[in-house]
């Protein structure tokens, strides 16, 4: 079956949505999104979204659709300090870094946090972690 980016996001969705913990942590459902919270956004949440992929250059079978993507999660948090953001972003990365990750119609191999960037955002007054995770994924 043939690599599908959309498949790729419900996989990352998914697996963030099921974690009770992290649910909790973010106050209740409907925090995690694929898209950039501004002003309108309800904090404490999570946004996810695939910010870079290439095909493997030795993929000879590309009926496998292998792909290395780079995923990006930002936690926001409009608390007083970084603990709330610190706590989320710690829970993502428990949930997502060296992990396997698997669905109907793919599989996240080598799932690995290569940065992490904490930022305060005055302007919004909100506090913004940005984790980059790096996986190599194959549709099923």
């Amino acid at each position: 079956m043939p690599r599908s980016t959309q498949n790729l996001k419900k996989l990352i969705f998914d697996t963030l949505v099921a974690d009770s913990t992290l649910q909790t942590l973010l106050g209740g459902s409907g925090k995690i999104k694929h898209s950039t919270p501004l002003q309108l956004a309800e904090y404490p949440c999570v946004v996810y979204g695939i910010i870079g992929e290439t095909d493997t250059p030795y993929d000879e079978d590309r009926s496998a659709a292998i792909a290395r993507t780079r995923l990006s999660i930002q936690v926001f948090s409009t608390s007083d300090s970084s603990s709330q953001s610190d706590q989320i972003e710690d829970r993502v990365y428990a949930i997502l870094h060296g992990k396997q990750l698997s669905s109907a119609t793919v599989i996240a191999y080598s799932l690995y946090r290569v940065s992490r960037n904490p930022v305060y955002e005055p302007e919004f007054k909100v506090w913004r972690i940005e984790a980059r995770y790096d996986l190599v994924s194959v549709g099923k």
